[in-house]
């Protein structure tokens, strides 16, 4: 199979004409004379059904006429041969083919996702991940856990850690045998099929000496598999492990089935009310702490959901406990509620430190506040707040573009609770200062 004349360039519209190479000429030409190329999520052919685009908002049609074998068959010569996931890729770009098969094998569809590198969207976990701590990203697919991956991986290179990436799907440094520049220093492990993915973990740490290892697509943990997590996260080559999941909220519980409890689960998305007060009672009992129904509840009101804040609240139960020895009466409810509030304060904090100048977001907050929303759409953000404020935004983990609606948000709604606080008292000591009894700051 070939793979095309494509020199990987540095900008996401090369790498968007690498994709459009692979696809039939008409489709190609429809898929150009679209307006929204950098919106584009991906292309879908299926087999005497039209092709089309697809967008976070739409669905667009690229031709009247059907898909045709033939039309299959010139995406197929021209992609990587397909793994035993049903993938494939473009030499040195982040785009994924998937393809849907037949009972014979046959392929009859096929899913050209656009792969885009974000830079500074690890920012949120990137100071948590160089305190050489284990990490477990989990969320429903298409969240961006593999996008914040690639992107750790590459900052922890930067930060001269010697990082290798176990690539089970090519998902984190892209298809072919040179590696995507988005990983920057970081190597990579390609596995030839997912079983082997345990195999080339532990090959990784003995033959390379890794100080961290980072593992995309852990779909599903058995024994066979959960021995290589479990053998280098308690330690026994001296080796961090960093795990992106593609399960659910149920992977954490998984692995510490397997014994591999100690990882810290960055969850993308909120829980449900019911798995924080779960996770609130299984993290305390865990200390030995009991704790009744309504303290539970109470605490989990209190984190909004949020997994972040979730620990920050057994966090404080666990303080309580130990100065007082019980965490159910009224008083040390009150007291596990304030140091919480406090450490979730703390959180958002550390995010704004390195805002050089934080007034700049707050015509953004108050506009979010007097509309009762937690995200924008970008277009109407840019035109509220400036790009460099925005950007800045970004790169310190404060602000969140998602970027399947083209959206910015604070990602935790208490988030923009606390900003508006922040903004509601800059405006009060300005007031205050121009009428001269303070000096404003």
């Amino acid at each position: 199979m070939t793979q095309g004349d494509f020199v990987p360039g540095s900008t996401a519209e090369e790498e968007l004409r690498a994709l459009c190479a692979v696809l039939p000429p008409a489709v190609r030409q429809a898929v150009e004379a679209e307006g929204r190329r950098d919106e584009l999520l991906e292309v879908v052919l299926d087999l005497g059904r039209q092709p089309e685009a697809r967008f976070a908002d739409r669905d667009v049609p690229l031709s009247d006429d059907a898909v045709t074998r033939a039309d299959l068959d010139h995406v197929m010569e021209r992609v990587s041969d397909f793994g035993d996931d049903n993938r494939a890729g473009v030499e040195r770009t982040l785009h994924r083919i998937s393809a849907i098969r037949n009972r014979r094998g046959e392929v009859v569809g096929v899913t050209c996702r656009v792969g885009r590198a974000v830079h500074g969207s690890a920012r949120v976990i990137e100071d948590f991940a160089l305190s050489g701590k284990s990490i477990l990203l989990v969320g429903r697919p298409g969240v961006g856990k593999t996008t914040i991956l690639r992107e750790l991986a590459r900052a922890l290179a930067g930060a001269r850690k010697r990082v290798v990436i176990v690539d089970t799907s090519n998902e984190i440094a892209g298809d072919g045998d040179i590696p995507h520049p988005a990983i920057g220093k970081a190597r990579r492990m390609q596995v030839a099929s997912s079983s082997r993915q345990h195999a080339v973990m532990i090959e990784a740490v003995e033959n390379h000496m890794p100080e961290v290892i980072v593992v995309d697509e852990i779909q599903g943990v058995d024994e066979q598999s959960a021995n290589p997590m479990r053998t280098l996260h308690v330690g026994r080559h001296g080796c961090p492990i960093m795990i992106v999941g593609v399960g659910l909220q149920h992977s954490p519980g998984i692995l510490s089935q397997h014994g591999i409890s100690r990882m810290s689960h960055h969850q993308l998305e909120p829980l449900r009310s019911a798995e924080s007060v779960a996770a609130i009672y299984h993290g305390l009992h865990n200390i030995g702490v009991d704790v009744d129904d309504d303290v539970a509840q109470a605490l989990a009101k209190a984190s909004m959901n949020f997994p972040v804040h979730v620990h920050s609240y057994i966090k404080a139960a666990a303080t309580v406990f130990d100065e007082h020895g019980e965490v159910n009466s009224n008083f040390a409810k009150s007291r596990i509620l304030a140091l919480g509030k406090e450490s979730r304060e703390h959180y958002y904090d550390d995010r704004l430190r390195g805002i050089a100048k934080v007034n700049k977001l707050h015509p953004l907050v108050e506009h979010m506040a007097a509309r009762d929303v937690t995200a924008v759409p970008l277009d109407m953000a840019s035109s509220i707040i400036d790009e460099e404020t925005i950007d800045n935004a970004t790169r310190h983990g404060v602000l969140t573009v998602d970027h399947r609606d083209m959206t910015l948000s604070f990602g935790i709604p208490a988030f923009r609770t606390y900003m508006v606080e922040l903004a509601q008292r800059y405006r009060r000591a300005l007031m205050v200062g121009r009428d001269g009894n303070s000096p404003a700051h």
